[in-house]
């Protein structure tokens, strides 16, 4: 009776030894598969022996290993030195850009880091490097001074933003997005003569930015230096402040007329100086037709900013405190147009009482 105890003592004793030693290799496993650095690691070093089913039941799944794990910088150089030989590979920026879960890499290019050409963008995909549309980035006329990874405020999509320049007197930028599978240019801010300061702008400081804003003075502005910034909302710049820098109020009719043209053709949003000098240049707001016709007089306004042939021509009869003047020039395509201000003096100077279109002579 004693030996049977025994016997029974110690088949219990090894049961218990064996699932203590299961239960402490399951917790050493699970501590591995934590402080493994890839998910795949965790698949590739269970023992078979776990991975066999027991008889009658549903085996759990297998964690799978991430679908952008891989994307490195060393799997860029590679396909860069087999697709891209004569390219000279300068940055790269890893991340999913467009939140598809494949992680993109945006490569620029260039001679030099001071002379950049555009940037390609490679996405990985399946466990293979494919690439998104061509080159890109070299589509604006100008230099390319940076280009950086971006983000703005209100969306977890991360943009490309080429900064530009003619090495001069502009700065500019531009924006592009990662979508499906090519490259998309959202916007550009640069100005088109040559002159001018756009940048992004952070107004919170926290690394993400709210818009942009554009310094201007050059002859786009008629030489009316110009400060406009813009935000960013739902995925469109929308403008926001604006100020310009006005000189003295015209002492002359042709300085008010011109004036009058100059800010019309601006056009400035959200600009409080531009529309108290309008509102004493011509009190009453004209006709919206007339105002509509008046742009055939920009070309005209134009050159006679720049001082070149074709410009505004004047024909005034002043009486008094009030003066008609006929005003004429020619549009982009050569064909004169002509108005009629009605010009009359205020205790401020000279202001536009009323405007009429007369049409082509």
């Amino acid at each position: 009776m004693e030996k049977r105890k025994f016997k029974v003592s110690l088949t219990l004793l090894t049961i218990f030894m064996i699932a203590a030693l299961a239960i402490t290799g399951c917790g050493r496993r699970i501590i591995e598969a934590g402080e493994g650095d890839e998910p795949a690691n965790l698949v590739t070093d269970t023992p078979k022996a776990d991975e066999t089913p027991v008889p009658g039941e549903t085996p759990a799944p297998s964690p799978s290993p991430a679908i952008s794990a891989g994307m490195s910088e060393d799997l860029v150089r590679k396909f860069m030195g087999e697709k891209h030989k004569d390219e000279n590979m300068l940055e790269c920026f890893i991340e999913d850009f467009d939140r598809d879960g494949f992680d993109e890499a945006v490569v620029s290019v260039g001679s030099s880091i001071d002379d950049l050409s555009g940037f390609y963008v490679l996405r990985y995909r399946d466990g293979t490097i494919e690439q998104v549309a061509g080159l890109s980035g070299n589509d604006t006329g100008y230099s390319i001074m940076g280009i950086k990874p971006v983000r703005f405020d209100g969306t977890d999509l991360t943009y490309i933003c080429v900064e530009l320049t003619n090495w001069a007197s502009l700065r500019g930028f531009a924006i592009y997005e990662v979508y499906g599978e090519g490259v998309v240019e959202l916007f550009i801010s640069a100005s088109a003569t040559g002159a001018g300061e756009d940048a992004l702008l952070d107004l919170d400081g926290d690394g993400v930015y709210d818009g942009f804003y554009q310094r201007r003075w050059s002859y786009d502005v008629f030489y009316y230096p110009i400060y406009r910034q813009f935000l960013w909302i739902d995925g469109l710049m929308y403008p926001d402040i604006c100020d310009i820098e006005l000189p003295e109020y015209p002492d002359t009719i042709e300085g008010v007329i011109t004036e009058y043209l100059i800010l019309s053709a601006l056009a400035l949003e959200y600009c409080p100086a531009a529309d108290e000098r309008l509102a004493m240049l011509c009190p009453e707001t004209p006709d919206e037709r007339v105002a509509d016709y008046l742009r055939d007089l920009y070309n005209a306004l134009q050159n006679e900013v720049l001082e070149l042939e074709g410009g505004l021509d004047f024909e005034i009869s002043q009486k008094g405190d009030s003066a008609p003047v006929l005003v004429s020039g020619p549009d982009y395509y050569g064909q004169v147009h002509e108005f009629n201000f009605d010009v009359v003096r205020k205790d401020y100077g000279w202001c536009i009482k009323s405007i009429a279109y007369i049409g082509a002579p």
